[in-house]
């Protein structure tokens, strides 16, 4: 496992003497480590001045169970006193949204509905709580198509506004991230207005950025280190730097780090600037001993170069996104699975042989139409022919058959086989889905451009296909949007002309489930389906789990897509993502799920779905691959569901679960922290992020927004009375 070094830029100027020159602060650290290793970085300053300069240096790396994110003042700027602050916004003369502009979120923001009449003006106001001598304002820009001029105006009593000078008619559209609003000279005021408009013009909806950012300089800020966890390490030392030099110091602790996440602070002072650098680094989590099929745990996988680092995080299954028709077959009769068929060249026995050999079982769905059988009339063009169902279901028959024949158990006599090789029983996979969200119809972007009933008789063929094959294979249900019971009963209801029904040809029930910025334990609505309920999902999930029990006891159902985006229009953020991604498989473990694959592997492009990766883009880690990992080595042979407990915190969620003779005690809130008040004595206990220790528990534990994982408990009456 390779480390990332990180050279971060920590001061762009930081003015040393009267003649403004400057000296540049880096922080040299790696992103992640292995476990059992010492922990070293380094503080660089270059100093392009004439005259010699020198830094106090403080650090202190610690534990941080729950991931404290909160950013520290800018050395030049000072604070962004608007986050926390009350914001509201009006339109007509009523207020329609709150809190959007403030939240130090940057997924939320503010919009007035959409009027074809047109509109020409909305507002925006922000109570900093009290008067500040305001020396900069910045915005970040929300859907900058649908946003055009802001006017901003300050006040002292709510009542009197005064325009801002160099803040008038100010040009929005279309400016996308973050964008300065420079102020010539300081504007005193506690309230600030921010008018919305486009020069009078009429305009079908005004949406507005998604934060506001106000600063007042460095003068009244405080640059204390955060107490954030259990010291590791801290210490101070001076770090002086001759005129037009560099200077280097490392910082070194002789202390091996176990696996988890740290937060090491910095602080910087001089005669001249203060300033405080925080920065997360990452322990990887121990390697799994094993891996095997019994495994409750997978992802959502294409790049087989990943296959090590999936190993590593400990899931023991991957599902195979392309396993598509057109991607090995190109003209009837003939296959071809080492990938020479273009555009794609998907090498899939390369491929397939790779996760084999790191111990990953495969489920790859088999999807889309190949071009010469696809019912899409001439007037569609491109992939989205490919989403239409074939002219003859014999045909998709065969192309499930010619998969099973080749990776799974049962070997054929070569008459049989399309392929040039005539190889088969190469024993790969076992389980086959068939088809991806057939229940998402709509011709536009739907992956099923057609009825339900027609898909039906399309996996019913596929089905014997695989069968045929390879008996022993497994044949799972396209994968649903969706968990409602309504969405899957098809499979119950539907009447073939010999008087089976779908569930017949069904051994794996196959469903996915996103709960978008919503918290798990709160949603209702998944979007991605496009459904809507008054039901929470934990409850879908244990609706779910009793039609099965009713309809073929003992059919498994596998979660095989959930997941957090960490940006864009469906997301929120990193610290959001790794929090929620272990309550929402713990949600669906408890209520008898069988398996959860997590969509996906990698990904931070800021559109729906695609940043909801493990890894970014660079493939550097997100803290989500922490705390996916540390879910499994903890419930890593857990069977069955989970007993949910019974709290007075409505915000708070507690689950017991049953590992042989012991018990494990998971827990967290939906949002802000708590104290867990039960006696459990001392015990091991592991934060999200795979830090374990041992605690006494004698005075209860605080819970935030990630799971702790409580086990080896001293005292396990107060347990068994909540049970009870």
């Amino acid at each position: 496992m390779h480390l990332f070094r990180l050279i971060l830029l920590a001061v762009l100027c930081i003015c040393l003497f009267s003649g403004m020159a400057s000296a540049y602060v880096y922080l040299e650290l790696p992103q992640v480590l292995e476990p059992g290793l010492s922990f070293k970085a380094g503080v660089t300053a270059t100093n392009d001045t004439p005259l010699a300069a020198a830094w106090k240096v403080s650090y202190s790396l610690q534990v941080n169970h729950a991931f404290y994110n909160i950013q520290p003042p800018d050395p030049v700027l000072g604070s962004d006193h608007a986050i926390g602050a009350r914001s509201w916004t009006v339109f007509n003369g009523k207020t329609i949204e709150q809190g959007s502009l403030t939240d130090g979120l940057d997924y939320t923001d503010a919009s007035t509905d959409w009027f074809n009449d047109g509109i020409t003006e909305a507002f925006q106001y922000i109570d900093l709580g009290r008067p500040l001598n305001m020396t900069r304002m910045a915005y970040t820009s929300g859907d900058a198509n649908h946003a055009w001029r802001v006017d901003i105006a300050v006040s002292l009593d709510d009542k009197t506004y005064t325009p801002v000078p160099d803040a008038q008619g100010v040009d929005i559209h279309q400016k996308w991230g973050r964008n300065e609003i420079p102020l010539r000279q300081s504007v005193k005021g506690r309230y600030i207005r921010l008018r919305y408009h486009n020069n009078g013009e009429k305009v079908p909806v005004l949406r507005m950025p998604v934060s506001f950012s106000v600063y007042d300089g460095v003068s009244d800020e405080k640059w204390d280190i955060p107490k954030v966890g259990e010291v590791i390490g801290s210490g101070d030392f001076q770090l002086k730097i001759a005129a037009n030099s560099v200077s280097t110091a490392p910082i070194s602790l002789n202390k091996t780090l176990p696996s988890g996440m740290y937060l090491l602070a910095v602080k910087m002072e001089s005669k001249a600037s203060r300033q405080l650098i925080l920065r997360h680094v990452m322990v990887l989590p121990q390697p799994m001993n094993s891996v095997s099929p019994e495994s409750r745990f997978g992802i959502n996988a294409s790049n087989p170069e990943w296959a090590p680092i999936l190993r590593r995080l400990g899931v023991g299954w991957v599902r195979f996104e392309n396993m598509k028709w057109p991607f090995v077959s190109p003209e009837p009769g003939k296959y071809y699975f080492d990938g020479t068929v273009k555009p794609w060249v998907v090498k899939f026995d390369e491929i397939y042989n790779n996760y084999t050999k790191e111990g990953l079982s495969v489920l790859p769905f088999l999807f889309e139409t190949a071009g010469y059988s696809s019912t899409a009339p001439n007037s569609v063009q491109g992939e989205r022919r490919y989403f239409y169902p074939p002219k003859n279901d014999a045909d998709y028959a065969e192309f499930t058959y010619q998969v099973a024949a080749r990776y799974g158990n049962t070997r054929h006599p070569a008459v049989d086989l399309k392929t040039s090789d005539a190889v088969s029983g190469l024993g790969y996979i076992h389980n086959f889905e068939l088809w991806n969200e057939p229940n998402l119809n709509d011709p536009g972007w739907g992956p099923w451009v057609s009825t339900s009933t027609r898909f039906l008789e399309m996996f019913r063929a596929g089905a014997e296909g695989v069968k045929r094959a390879d008996p022993t294979a497994k044949v799972s249900s396209a994968g649903y949007a969706g968990v409602q019971v309504k969405t899957v009963d098809e499979l119950r209801t539907y009447t073939y002309s010999d008087g089976k029904h779908p569930i017949d040809f069904v051994d794996i029930l196959n469903v996915h489930y996103y709960s978008g910025r919503v918290a798990p334990e709160l949603a209702t609505d998944d979007l991605n389906a496009r459904q809507t309920s008054n039901i929470v999902v934990e409850d879908e999930f244990r609706n779910l789990v009793e039609w099965r029990n009713k309809t073929k006891p003992g059919m498994p159902i596998w979660l095989s897509e959930t997941g957090y985006d960490s940006a864009g229009p469906f997301g929120t953020d990193e610290h959001t993502q790794c929090a929620r991604l272990p309550r929402v498989i713990m949600l669906a473990l408890s209520a008898g799920i069988d398996k959860v694959f997590v969509y996906r592997e990698g990904g931070s492009t800021p559109s729906m779905h695609a940043a909801s990766g493990l890894l970014r883009n660079d493939d550097t880690y997100k803290p989500s691959y922490l705390t996916y990992a540390t879910l499994i080595r903890e419930l890593d042979g857990v069977t069955g569901g989970a007993i949910k407990l019974p709290v007075s915190n409505k915000d708070m969620r507690l689950y017991a679960w049953k590992k042989g003779s012991d018990w494990i005690l998971t827990g967290w809130m939906v949002e802000g922290t708590s104290k867990l008040n039960i006696n459990l004595g001392r015990a091991t206990v592991t934060d999200a992020f795979g830090y374990r220790s041992q605690m006494d528990l004698t005075k209860g534990i605080e819970l935030s927004i990630y799971p702790v994982y409580i086990r080896n408990i001293a005292d396990l009456r107060a347990l068994k009375d909540l049970i009870r």
